[in-house]
């Protein structure tokens, strides 16, 4: 989340309506995601089954089964908020693209990536047995997002030390400003100094 809102800080002037739009995606994905992910529900089952006697464990064991099927990963349940957060992730890559500010092979890996990972999950959810397929294109597809987050990574690394360098550079810049005007103003109170003392002209 904070890698989305700082691409779309880059990115709100050079490209406004695609980094809205892969920002409102990514954050409906995400929305949508946890809503369906079964992490916490499993994770009280868990806690109910460990405390649990024997004659309530099966219908706990049978709770967590219904529960994993509605949202497990690579399932129907969570089909929607993976891909609405891939989309945002291909549409801010074709941003970034446009944008020319990471380069050209940056956007390129995100946007192959995010293609093939987009590709994978409907197969993955929707037809169990072309999986090995699909894990074909996940393969080249998670490789492709490693290196598109490790070049996007080193490129915000640098812009943060570009504009930390300028911050520094601006707050040297007004140092020496108030300097030169306490300086500037020294000189003035000596020339009234001056001009009290020694008569303008001579008699």
């Amino acid at each position: 989340i904070p890698v989305y809102l700082a691409l779309f800080n880059l990115h709100r002037r050079l490209q406004p309506a695609v980094a809205v739009l892969a920002v409102v995606l990514f954050f409906m994905g995400a929305a949508v995601y946890f809503s369906s992910n079964t992490i916490f529900s499993m994770l009280a089952l868990s806690s109910q089954y460990a405390s649990a006697l024997e004659a309530e464990k099966p219908l706990i064991e049978a709770a967590g089964r219904a529960a994993l099927a509605q949202g497990a990963d690579l399932t129907p349940g969570t089909f929607l908020g993976i891909t609405l957060s891939q989309l945002g992730g291909f549409i801010m890559a074709w941003g970034m693209l446009r944008g020319r500010l990471f380069g050209r092979w940056t956007p390129w890996f995100g946007l192959f990536g995010f293609a093939c990972m987009i590709i994978f999950f409907p197969f993955a959810a929707f037809v169990p047995a072309q999986f090995t397929t699909a894990m074909l294109i996940s393969m080249f597809g998670g490789l492709a997002l490693m290196i598109y987050h490790i070049l996007l990574a080193r490129r915000l690394f640098l812009f943060i030390l570009a504009r930390a360098s300028t911050l520094i550079a601006l707050r040297e810049a007004v140092i020496e400003k108030r300097k030169l005007a306490a300086i500037n103003e020294e000189m003035e109170i000596a020339r009234k100094i001056q001009e009290s003392i020694i008569p303008r002209q001579v008699p």
